[in-house]
């Protein structure tokens, strides 16, 4: 399901975000941009 879909990325984005912050020396060229 789509929505399914949507809340996984929410929740991913609400918990690479911090981590991106903590660890700014592990950066991914497929990282999730979806907070911009």
């Amino acid at each position: 399901f789509a929505v399914v879909k949507e809340l996984l990325s929410l929740l991913l984005v609400q918990i690479l975000c911090p981590l991106r912050k903590h660890l700014p020396k592990i950066h991914h060229p497929g990282d999730f941009d979806l907070a911009v």
